[in-house]
């Protein structure tokens, strides 16, 4: 059985990336946060943005992701 759960074209997935690393960047340019949980909210970020890059280059070079 092979289903894909990702449905975002890599373009879409490499968009909302981008998205996630401005607002990394944001935040350290900009701290909102006390800076215990400013980091935890950059490190979630950092972390969905490789995810959505890899993702995206993991479809763009023919394969599926679940």
């Amino acid at each position: 059985m092979n289903k894909t759960l990702v449905t975002e074209s890599p373009d879409e997935l490499y968009a909302v990336a981008e998205m996630d690393i401005k607002t990394v960047d944001s935040l350290l340019t900009l701290p909102k946060y006390p800076e215990d949980q400013m980091y935890n909210v950059i490190c979630f970020h950092a972390t969905q943005a490789v995810e959505k890059f890899l993702k995206g280059y993991i479809i763009n070079n023919g394969k599926t992701v679940a």
